[in-house]
């Protein structure tokens, strides 16, 4: 492989599938980095024993992010390219590399196993049977560059109306996304690499068993094609040569969104939202009181009294 690669994976309420794929994926060569998302407080994982492996207790972020945790910390990464990855499917090494070759050979786009179509009146649908392109590459398993994930959060506000409907908050991540992408790359379809094998790993509690997904993913679908000239304008997208020629200076201007920060007492930890819950409030100022020194270490302040 050309490129290094950091991994990036939520865990909720399946550890067991997460340690599992852990063990599997550690050892190949090309990642170098694997975030672990820890979005539920009861099922936070270490991984002491496994050094590429960073394991994130975002079980308060999880309450502002929901599914978009994902792009958040693939925003953060070390590497420019991105696997990311469902906690319900299990890959090798061979059908890996069999995946990221397919995306080395054209990096500008999305690949993975798994797509929905979104360009035809019915807005959101299966892909035709052993379809090797689609709109929507589903998160399922998928291999991007990390400017999507900054590019999302700028795209973000044009959407969250309706993208807040979703269950939970950030389902539908995956088309907004790849319909980012598709603008970005300026390209009309994303690739599906169909001889990539995968093992199915225990999936209770999964996003699609909620009887308004699908009307709800149509919905969004619908928005996103009425008003994909707004999205131009957001992204500036004018060619592919503008990509090769800006992708670094792209990569600087655009920041991601922080995580709340955390403000210490000495008696308790007050959690201060950053950005505020699942909308566009201005970010919160702490606010001194006339009595109390506060002592700035890092990004926590000890508050103490004068």
């Amino acid at each position: 492989m050309k490129y290094n690669y950091t991994l990036i994976m939520l865990n909720w309420k399946r550890p067991h599938n997460v340690i599992q794929i852990i063990k599997t994926i550690h050892n190949y060569p090309s990642i170098t980095e694997i975030i672990i998302s820890n979005g539920h407080p009861n099922t936070i994982l270490t991984f002491h024993e496994f050094n590429k492996v960073q394991s994130l207790d975002d079980s308060v972020n999880n309450q502002y992010y929901g599914l978009d945790l994902r792009f958040l910390r693939g925003s953060q990464a070390k590497n420019n390219k991105l696997i990311i990855m469902d906690d319900d499917i299990l890959i090798d090494h061979n059908n890996l590399t069999k995946l990221l070759s397919h995306y080395e050979k054209n990096p500008n786009t999305i690949v993975g196993i798994e797509g929905r179509d979104m360009e035809d009146e019915r807005h959101y649908g299966k892909t035709p049977w052993k379809s090797d392109i689609c709109d929507i590459v589903l998160t399922r398993l998928l291999v991007c560059d990390k400017v999507l994930c900054e590019l999302f959060f700028r795209c973000k506000p044009l959407v969250e109306n309706i993208y807040k409907e979703g269950i939970p908050y950030g389902n539908g991540e995956d088309i907004c996304l790849s319909f980012i992408a598709k603008l970005f790359y300026n390209i009309r379809h994303h690739s599906i690499i169909t001889n990539v094998i995968t093992i199915d790993l225990p999936s209770n509690d999964s996003i699609n068993s909620n009887n308004t997904h699908i009307s709800y993913r149509k919905k969004l679908c619908e928005y996103l094609k009425i008003n994909k000239e707004l999205f131009k304008n957001v992204i500036h997208v004018e060619s592919k040569s503008y990509l090769t020629r800006n992708m670094k200076s792209i990569q600087q201007k655009i920041e991601p969104p922080k995580p709340p920060v955390h403000y210490i007492t000495r008696k308790k930890i007050i959690q201060v939202p950053k950005p505020p819950k699942h909308n566009n409030v201005p970010s919160f100022n702490l606010q001194k009181e006339p009595n109390v020194k506060y002592i700035k270490v890092g990004n926590k302040y000890i508050i103490r009294k004068k």
